[in-house]
């Protein structure tokens, strides 16, 4: 589990130092290039929403939005280092190892319940948060190849044509 953290971290810091999108503000592309990029922008939600599955915060980095992506990926973690201390807790204190949920105190019963309490919540609001993200931007590059005006030379003959999707 360590090396999936630092992987993923390490692989998020490599990518905001290395990556900016201002280098192609300079450089002048044809319209067909440009809707090339626009349409390799495009984030598929379902696929955003399963990486938050998988883990908090993974769908937002897929979509770009690092902030909301790290609160969610460090809630996760702190949920579990939460739910590890709560182990060692019922483990010290009940010195059975057939623990059932009913057989807690109700106060460590009040514990546990409020650590997947807060675990499906972080976990739903990453997911859908991450579905939300990926439909915002992919509004956003439809409404931007709706604005994209194709010129095409061919033998003289000038066709402008609006790419409607």
């Amino acid at each position: 589990m360590k090396y999936f953290v630092f992987t993923v971290l390490l692989l998020i810091f490599n990518h905001n130092f290395t990556y900016s999108d201002d280098n192609t503000d300079n450089i002048s592309l044809s319209p067909k290039e440009k809707l090339i990029l626009l349409l390799n922008e495009k984030k598929d939600p379902y696929i955003a929403g399963i990486l938050s599955i998988i883990y908090s915060g993974i769908g937002q980095f897929y979509c770009g939005r690092y902030p909301e992506g790290s609160l969610l990926f460090l809630g996760e973690t702190l949920v579990y280092l939460y739910n590890f201390g709560i182990t060692l807790k019922l483990k010290n204190t009940y010195e059975n190892t057939n623990l059932k949920f009913s057989s807690l105190d109700f106060s460590d019963q009040i514990l546990l319940g409020s650590s997947y309490l807060l675990y499906l919540t972080i976990k739903i609001i990453s997911i859908y948060n991450a579905y939300q993200i990926a439909n915002e931007i992919n509004q956003d590059i439809d409404n931007q190849i709706k604005l994209l005006e194709f010129t095409f030379n061919e033998k003289s003959w000038n066709l402008l044509c609006y790419y409607k999707f």
